[in-house]
Formats: C-alpha cells, sequence, structure tokens
C-alpha cells in the first residue's frame, strides 16, 4: 500500500495504475476508487503529523504504531507525537518495528533528561544522513535551566562557545543585537576552565556587541571602561576580630583576674560579656589562622548548663546610618563550637538589637531574664530583638554565620549586635569559638573588613585607653600636685579612671612620689573627651605622678 509521500510533485507523473494513480484513459470504474485511495493517505499523514499517536515502550526506548504504512524510514518522515514517558538521557524511536533510531537534538547531540516529558507533543522528523530522528520541538531540560551546548571538541581560547543573543526591532524595522552573553573555553588546555563575557552595542556595533565585561575562571571580572566603584562596605563594630585587648593583654579573662569574667563586664575591647551569673565562661583569643583575621574569640565554659553571650552597643552618631525602617542591616560573623555533635554548645543564636531610650545612655545589660532551652532571652526595658532570633545550627567547623534585619522600631537611638549560646545542656571545657564579626548595611554579608592594628586600636581607644604619665613637673597648689593630659583622638565622652598601675620597679597601684618614700592612689580632678587632670600628692617635697591610669568611655 503506498503512501502520500509516494505521490510526485509532478501531476503527469501520477500515472500509476489505479487506485494508486489515475493514467490517462483509465476506466471510468476506476475512478472512485483512486479518489478514496487519494482520501486515506491524506487522512493518514494526518493523524502521523497532528499529535493523534501516543507512542509506547519505556526507559528512553519508544515505539509509534504509524496511521501510515511503513516499511523503511526516508528523509523527511515527520511524526507528530504524544509521549508515553519523560526520557532521563539519549533515547530512540521505533516506527512499525522498522527499526530503532536515535533521537536527537537538531545539532545532532543526544538528548538530555526531560527533553520529552510524558504527555507532552512533539514534532519528530527523519535525517536519512544521520539515520536518526531528530526532535524538533524538544523541552527544556527542566523548567529553571536553559542547556546550550557546542557539538565541537576544542581547547582553543574563546572555543566551545555557547551565547544568547539579545535583539530588538528600530523604529524602521531594522533588527538590532543589543547585547549578548558568551560562555567560552579559557586558555589551550585541555580542561574545564569557562569565561563569561557580556558585550553591549554601543551604537554601532551592528551584530557584534562590544564587550563590557569578562568574568574570567578565577573568578575576576574585568570591566572594559573604568567604573565608579559602589560605596565602600563598612563595618559598624569595632574591634569584629578581638585583635584589641588593652584590659587584659591578650590574657585569658577568668574569676581570678582584673577584671574578671563577670556579668555584663568589658573583657576583650568593645565586647560586653553576658552571662546568666558570674563565672560562667573564661574568655580570651586565640591565633585565628585564618587570612581574614588574626584572632579569633576563644571561651570555655566555666559552669556548665548557663547561657552566656557577647554583645557590642553603637554609639548614637553612627547607629543613626543603620536606623530609617527601610534599610536592611546583616549581623554576620564566624563561629564554631567543639562539641555540637553531643549535644553541648548546639544553639548558637544571633540578634539585632535596637534601644529606644535616650541616646547613648544605654543600660548596658541587654539581658532582663535569659530564660530557659529553646526560649530567647528577655530583653532589658527599651531594648528590641529586630530579627527573630533562631538556632543558627552552628557545628564544629569554622563557617561564616549571618542574621537579616530592618531596624524599624520607633525612636531607635541606639543599636546592638548580640550573638551568645542559648545552651542549657553545655558542659565544663566546651568551647564557643567566635571571630569576624561585622555589622554593616545590606541584605548580605561580605567579606570581613580587615584592619590594621593600629586603625583598630586607634578606634577601640575612643571607648577605653591607656594613657602613661611619669611626669616631675607637676603644678603644685595647697601642697597638692596636679598634672594634665591632652587626649587624641578624643574619647566618647568624659573618661573616668578605671584602674591605675604601678610603672617598672615601684610597687603599688600608681606612684605618686609626695614624701620620702612612694605612697599609692591618684584622683582625677577633671576630664572632659579631650583631657584629663589628675592629682597625686599632698607635700612640696617631691612632685612625682608616675604610673598608668585606664580611661573609660564606655556606652
Amino acid at each position: 500500500m503506498g503512501e502520500i509521500r509516494d505521490y510526485s510533485i509532478t501531476a503527469d507523473d501520477n500515472n500509476s495504475t489505479p487506485p494508486a494513480g489515475a493514467p490517462e484513459g483509465m476506466s471510468p470504474s476506476t475512478v472512485n476508487n483512486t479518489m478514496r485511495e487519494a482520501y486515506a493517505r491524506i487522512k493518514r499523514w494526518y493523524d502521523d503529523a497532528q499529535g493523534a499517536k501516543t507512542t509506547a515502550g519505556s526507559s528512553n526506548t519508544y515505539t509509534l504504531a504509524a496511521a501510515r504504512t511503513v516499511a523503511s524510514y526516508a528523509a523527511g518522515d515527520n511524526y507528530v507525537i504524544k509521549a508515553n514517558h519523560s526520557n532521563t538521557g539519549a533515547a530512540t524511536l521505533n516506527v512499525d518495528s522498522v527499526g530503532a533510531k536515535a533521537i536527537v537534538t537538531p545539532a545532532l547531540n543526544a538528548l538530555e533528561a526531560d527533553s520529552i516529558r510524558a504527555g507532552g507533543v512533539y514534532q519528530i522528523a527523519y535525517e536519512a544522513s544521520a539515520d536518526k530522528f531528530i526532535l524538533v520541538n524538544g523541552a527544556h531540560p527542566s523548567e529553571s535551566q536553559i542547556t546550550l551546548k557546542n557539538p565541537t571538541s576544542e581547547d582553543t581560547s574563546g572555543g566551545r562557545e555557547s551565547q544568547v543573543v539579545f535583539k530588538g526591532l528600530q523604529s524602521g524595522g531594522e533588527e538590532t543585537a543589543l547585547a549578548k552573553i558568551q560562555a567560552s573555553h579559557e586558555g589551550t588546555s585541555d580542561d574545564e576552565k569557562g569565561q563569561l563575557i557580556v558585550g553591549v552595542n554601543d551604537g554601532n556595533d551592528g551584530a557584534s556587541p562590544t564587550t563590557a565585561v569578562t568574568i574570567a575562571s578565577t573568578g575576576q571580572v574585568t570591566f572594559s571602561q573604568k567604573i565608579n566603584p559602589p560605596h565602600p562596605a563598612r563595618n559598624y563594630l569595632v574591634n569584629g576580630d578581638f585583635a584589641v585587648s588593652q584590659r587584659l593583654n591578650g590574657a585569658v579573662a577568668t574569676s581570678a583576674t582584673t577584671p574578671a569574667n563577670s556579668d555584663d563586664t568589658v573583657l576583650i575591647d568593645r565586647w560586653i560579656l553576658l552571662s546568666d551569673g558570674n563565672d560562667i565562661v573564661d574568655v580570651g583569643r586565640s591565633v585565628a589562622n585564618r587570612t581574614d583575621m588574626q584572632y579569633i574569640g576563644y571561651n570555655v565554659v566555666e559552669t556548665p548548663n548557663e547561657k552566656f553571650g557577647f554583645a557590642q552597643i553603637i554609639e548614637n552618631r553612627d547607629a543613626a546610618q543603620l536606623v530609617g525602617g527601610s534599610a536592611v542591616v546583616t549581623l554576620s560573623f564566624i563561629a564554631a563550637v567543639n562539641d555540637a555533635a553531643t549535644g553541648g554548645l548546639d544553639d548558637i543564636r544571633a540578634g539585632i538589637v535596637s534601644w529606644s531610650g535616650t541616646a547613648d545612655s544605654v543600660t548596658s545589660d541587654l539581658v532582663s531574664a535569659w530564660n530557659g532551652a529553646d526560649t530567647n532571652p528577655t530583653l532589658a526595658t527599651n531594648w528590641t530583638f529586630e530579627n527573630t532570633p533562631a538556632n543558627l545550627g552552628v557545628t564544629g567547623s569554622f563557617a561564616r554565620y549571618s542574621v537579616t534585619a530592618t531596624i524599624d522600631t520607633s525612636s531607635t537611638t541606639n543599636v546592638a549586635a548580640f550573638i551568645w549560646s542559648n545552651s542549657v545542656d553545655n558542659d565544663v571545657d566546651d568551647i564557643f569559638y567566635l571571630g569576624g564579626c561585622q555589622l554593616e548595611l545590606g541584605s548580605y554579608p561580605t567579606p570581613f573588613i580587615t584592619e590594621s592594628y593600629e586603625e583598630n586600636l586607634a578606634r577601640c581607644q575612643r571607648y577605653y585607653r591607656i594613657v602613661g604619665l611619669n611626669t616631675a613637673a607637676g603644678n603644685s597648689s595647697n601642697n597638692m600636685y596636679y598634672t594634665s593630659l591632652d587626649i587624641s583622638p578624643s574619647m566618647n565622652h568624659d573618661p573616668t579612671i578605671a584602674a591605675s598601675f604601678g610603672h617598672g620597679l615601684y610597687s603599688g597601684n600608681f606612684e605618686t612620689r609626695v614624701t620620702s618614700t612612694f605612697g599609692s592612689g591618684v584622683n582625677l580632678i577633671d576630664s572632659t573627651p579631650e583631657s584629663v587632670v589628675v592629682r597625686g600628692g599632698t607635700s612640696s617635697s617631691y612632685n612625682w605622678i608616675r604610673g598608668d591610669l585606664h580611661l573609660e568611655a564606655e556606652l
């Protein structure tokens, strides 16, 4: 039985014996049969070309019972089929048991998974030169990706390229290439290195947009033109890597040190230890062995099953830049614990906290009640969590964690970062590592901003600084000896004396040589953020004031 493909496009050549053709002088009795045969061939072709036939088979093997009689495959044979199953890789089609042939893309590449999907309707045409079926209108491999594949095997620079070109029509109907994105091989080695090139039409490029941005395999981005850099990232936290430790000079804070590891105490510069009691955790630091920071906090549990954490409060003039109701703020940090797998320090949380009281007159102990397991602490009056703290899943491997918030609490005047262990099932000697702390504008964390030690120390000294005095020329008034000291840069507010220590070989807290022997003690007579005046003596015989003053101006 013939089919529509057996007809000739030349009318006179369709003269086969009826009903296959209509020869000259054919018998009138054969006319109707010839016409009916032509109608049948058209209908069989129609059924095969309109998606009326559903395939059979499974596992990437498709079979089709065609409406037409197919004894062999011929160039251009076309079938529109409804697929009975999705392919998971390379697939074949066998029509009327003539033989299974590979189904390929128009570029003759094997099909990717899900190019054919169950229930989908597809046009498939036979390509005789390749002896394969071409999937003319295959689906994209998945809803979320488009795969472009260059079938040429090569190791040239710029080879293996695939590109997406964006075109448009001008008002006069001219088609132009507006931009393109091209991925290709980088270098000339037999490797997998790729590069991405973005081109835009500068108005004179025709079909070849000019390269604007190149992204190398290393991730380095090269711009063809100079660009205005974005506003530089800023870390609103001070001493985020715990490099500055003026009070303890890098020593570990314990119950026996000055200052001790008590609740609501600044130990490492700018960081307030908050804990559910005193001597809950020894606070120190260790060398980080990282390229992005020198030190990392090293905090060892001394009293088990208690919550503890660290907070830093940002003064009003800086916090004002983080507040406004629409700006997104991100707090990020590097952390690890030594026993998360055994259920110890297995609940590390972080909060971005706002203060709505008088600017810079804050309650330094943010926590009113620590509460029980799985419950966030209750904050002190005027402090509010701007995010909803939850278990961050900190593990034994160092990783960066982050939380975000929009600081929209009415009348916010100060902002704090608060990172804590919410676990009440920890053991003595459990360790919480913390470092690389950063608070910044934006909805995602950027790499930790590393400052020089001098820069970091100068920022810390706004709140706490050690001043050395060794003067024998103080001013005498009523047999009391005074000396003044300028402070630069200025401190946060009028400082107080947090501690005083003797110099060199002399004993006592602070030497005030006012008689033939050395005494101790020094009085702060007056202070401003820019200067202090101290008194140290009650005799005109000697007038030395000698030692280290620890001046404090914390929030």
